[in-house]
């Protein structure tokens, strides 16, 4: 019997076209100690001072975490910025590009702090430098992959090399899993760490719900999991289950998510650790990384939308001086400049100053930069004696009680606020200030600078996030929830203006959280939550956000065949082989897809037919579990299909057939398609798929030829197949 290489080649030898298939390849990392597993640097190395140091650990890191591949990872130390990007770098010397090859390198990096530049590339080891090509990184306190797929080589580079520049400015990064090799980009398959990683909260994270619940992804060995949890790094560091310190939290739990007991202090940094325990009979303990995270504030910043005054003492003193931050610096200290103070004008006998917000908020207190000129203790122009009232309307004010007097500035550089309202979270989307004296003896008063806290009792980061699309038709609404509520009502609609006037209440679940599954594919819809405080008998309704709805569920991309046993491509899409005489087709470039012709991402199927003895050639995909094609509401069937002109003209069909063995055919309106040269979209109505159970389809058949039929056309050729998908196009 032929095997398929045989028959594949055969396919080629007897189909001559304008085009080659995409070589099948194994990916094979062409560098020596792509990983620094070796424990040396070497053969790596270093030109205009850059200090490389092998490492386990990856001490100093902002974000606590190992090498990325392994146990070692590369430390690089760069003591400043060069005079160019390439004064220094880092190489891997003795390679060579092939003429009619293509190359990927692909690293992971990882700075200590902040970010920092790079630019990685393939490049010719001696003068004129070519690149093929390079590519400039911002690396970031975590470990991110980053790669760059040069050109069709229509040359042999020799001697090349692969470099790092990194003469950007100081700094210390990390490299590790550098790989090159021939092809395009292929994930990485590194062994899958034993420890717990990727923490939520993310480590270092700031603004942290108090009432969070704690996840990881546990280690692929692991049977238990050990939970440390504190406020002390050094307790969270240094405990056991011999010596617990207070900070065991919880031993030996199955689950890979925690709750803290109680609700977690306001504005607290706390530290945690997952080890990660093995099954017995050995029960090996693999310590995780201290993680740490900060909490939420009491209070939030806020900034008015606008402030008004009663009068200004010149066009450089405006009231705008004291809610744009000028005058302070980076520690919130105040300057003398007058420029950047308002100041009243001196025929102003009742003067006050206004502050407006974009809504109404629960306002926690207000902090005031007394005028701060240079002149203060002898002037005063600072305010004193201070009537606050609140509105929610602008017209209908309320008295402030328990207001202080407003303490006097110094009159020098570096003034730090020294005066706090306490506004009792009080509701108020206007604030009024009325200075009934000040400092001095002159009418004039001012300020320097004014900030307000609110508390944040809206709904806020909505999940979807606001103008996103959803990867699906079922949606799970999710926000966080205000400070204090007690429900959650939900106006969701896809016509804005019933959510905009409240009217499409969809439901007031307890929790922050509401699914609404079967959505249109292809729809925009509109949604806020307004936050319920049964307390103080409030609401605060929030901000109308939106999300959009894929057109398309895909159905086969075909970008994840590969050459590896149960992943060919022949192995999902069924082909002739073996039965040659009733179906002529063969699938795949030997045990891949193509790479060379596709029309979205990486890969498409490429179906070998030969229907010189066969009277079709087809392809059958049998799902594993039948597929739902009802939610979302699709009405569209469609796939993208490209022939070429040296093809022998024929028709092609499409069968989709549901669990109960019922058929649906559809044939293209062109008999001629496989001589297409361009990608074409193949749309197909839904309801042309009449007569079967879509909510159970079982397969899908790709054929060229005409179905059901007995006669061989004579035909051969490749028809290339890309992008099977259900959808609605939207409007």
């Amino acid at each position: 019997m032929m095997n398929r290489l045989n028959c594949f080649t055969n396919v080629l030898l007897v189909v001559c076209v304008s085009f080659a298939p995409a070589y099948a390849q194994e990916v094979e990392n062409l560098l020596e100690n792509g990983g620094f597993e070796d424990g040396d640097v070497a053969p790596w190395s270093q030109y205009g001072g850059a200090t490389l140091e092998v490492v386990q650990e990856l001490v100093g890191a902002a974000v606590p975490e190992g090498p990325i591949e392994g146990a070692s990872a590369l430390h690089v130390e760069v003591a400043g910025a060069g005079v160019n990007s390439w004064s220094t770098g880092l190489q891997h010397l003795g390679h060579v590009l092939e003429q009619g090859k293509v190359y990927t390198l692909s690293v992971f990096l990882k700075c200590d702090e902040g970010t920092l530049e790079t630019s990685l590339m393939m490049e010719r080891a001696v003068d004129p430098w070519e690149k093929y090509p390079s590519l400039t990184v911002t690396m970031t306190e975590e470990w991110v992959e980053y790669s760059i797929t040069g050109p069709l080589m229509t040359a042999t580079v020799d001697p090349a090399a692969i470099t790092f520049h990194i003469a950007f400015a100081a700094g210390d990064f990390w490299v590790d899993g550098v790989r090159f090799y021939e092809g395009e980009y292929v994930p990485p398959s590194f062994q899958k760490r034993v420890g717990a990683t990727d923490p939520s909260p993310a480590a270092s994270v700031q603004d942290v719900p108090r009432d969070a619940e704690f996840g990881w992804v546990a280690g692929v060995f692991a049977n238990t999991h050990n939970v440390y949890f504190g406020s002390i790094f050094a307790d969270v560091n240094a405990a056991s289950v011999d010596n617990p310190m207070g900070v065991l939290a919880s031993q030996g739990q199955s689950d890979a998510t925690f709750q803290p007991a109680g609700t977690l202090d306001f504005s607290q940094t706390y530290y945690w650790r997952v080890d990660e325990v093995n099954a017995a009979p050995d029960q090996t303990v693999f310590p995780g990384p201290v993680w740490a995270f900060t909490t939420e504030a009491f209070s939030d910043p806020s900034r008015p939308i606008g402030v008004t005054a009663s009068s200004s003492h010149s066009a450089a003193m405006e009231p705008d001086g004291i809610i744009d931050g000028s005058g302070l610096n980076a520690a919130d200290l105040h300057n003398i400049v007058s420029a950047d103070m308002w100041l009243s004008a001196t025929t102003d006998s009742a003067p006050w100053v206004q502050f407006e917000f974009d809504r109404a908020y629960r306002l926690h207190e207000m902090w005031i930069w007394n005028s701060n000129q240079g002149i203060e203790t002898v002037i005063g122009f600072g305010s004193q004696d201070v009537v606050v009232e609140l509105s929610t309307d602008g017209e209908n004010w309320t008295a402030l009680d328990g207001v202080p007097k407003f303490a006097q500035a110094p009159g020098l550089d570096n003034y730090t606020h020294n005066t706090t309202v306490d506004f009792g979270e009080a509701v108020a989307q206007f604030v009024r200030l009325t200075i009934t004296s000040g400092w001095g003896p002159l009418s004039q008063v001012g300020l320097s600078e004014v900030r307000f806290f609110f508390i944040p009792t809206y709904a806020r980061e909505p999940q979807p996030a606001d103008g996103s699309t959803t990867d699906g038709a079922d949606v799970t609404l999710e926000w966080r929830k205000g400070r204090d509520a007690t429900s959650h009502q939900v106006v969701m609609s896809s016509d804005m203006a019933l959510v905009e006037d409240h009217s499409a209440v969809a439901g007031t679940p307890a929790d922050n959280s509401f699914p609404v599954p079967g959505l249109n594919y292809g729809g925009t819809y509109y949604w806020r939550i307004n936050e319920i405080d049964e307390a103080s008998a409030s609401t605060f309704e929030g901000d109308v956000w939106s999300f959009m709805t894929p057109e398309w569920l895909s159905v086969d991309d075909f970008e994840n065949y590969r050459d590896e046993e149960f992943f060919e491509i022949w192995s999902i899409w069924i082909d002739g082989f073996g039965d040659e005489a009733n179906n002529g087709a063969i699938v795949g470039n030997l045990n891949e897809a193509e790479r060379g012709i596709v029309q979205e991402g990486r890969q498409s199927m490429p179906l070998h037919y030969d229907n010189t003895s066969a009277p079709v050639s087809s392809a059958t995909r049998t799902f594993d579990t039948p597929q739902d094609w009802t939610p979302g509401f699709p009405e569209i069937l469609s796939v993208h299909f490209r022939g070429n002109a040296d093809n022998g003209a024929s028709p092609i069909y499409l069968v989709v057939a549901d669990s109960s063995g019922k058929e649906a055919v559809v044939t293209h309106p062109d008999a001629a398609a496989t001589v297409t040269t361009n990608w074409t979209a193949w749309e197909t109505s839904m309801a042309d798929l009449g007569g079967i159970n879509l909510s159970s389809v079982s397969s899908v058949t790709f054929g060229v030829g005409v179905p059901g039929g007995s006669q061989a056309s004579g035909a051969q050729g490749t028809l290339f197949i890309d992008n099977l998908r259900i959808g609605t196009t939207r409007p």
